[in-house]
């Protein structure tokens, strides 16, 4: 299955948002998907995530994707690519999503 959203900033699309989720998920997750976002939504779902891979990545906009985000195709755009697992490694879920670079800011801690 596959679900899709854009996020909205000030009525401006900052964000767009895929989904790609096995079938007894989707059925798990019917009546919350696209209400909230994905983390919060396993949570609420009780779907325990043990560890996520995060890949992040930039580039130019696709011409597919100008017309979500009202952009000329080539403008720079963010991409995260993440992927919730459960204790033993297996996905849950995977993701992709494309960014305004202009519009968000990252911050992650980092215990050593």
């Amino acid at each position: 299955w596959r679900h899709q959203k854009i996020a909205y900033a000030d009525d401006e699309p900052v964000s767009l948002h895929y989904l790609y989720y096995p079938e007894p998920l989707a059925q798990k997750l019917k009546n919350s998907i696209g209400n909230t976002f994905v983390f919060r939504m396993l949570e609420n779902a009780k779907i325990e995530v043990a560890q996520s891979r995060f890949e992040f990545g930039a580039g130019g906009l696709s011409a597919k994707h100008a017309d979500y985000f009202q952009q000329s195709p080539g403008t720079p755009m963010g991409h995260i690519y993440f992927t919730p697992q459960t204790k033993d490694g297996a996905p849950i879920l995977t993701g992709h999503t494309i960014y305004r670079s202009d519009r968000f800011l990252f911050a992650f801690d980092v215990p050593h």
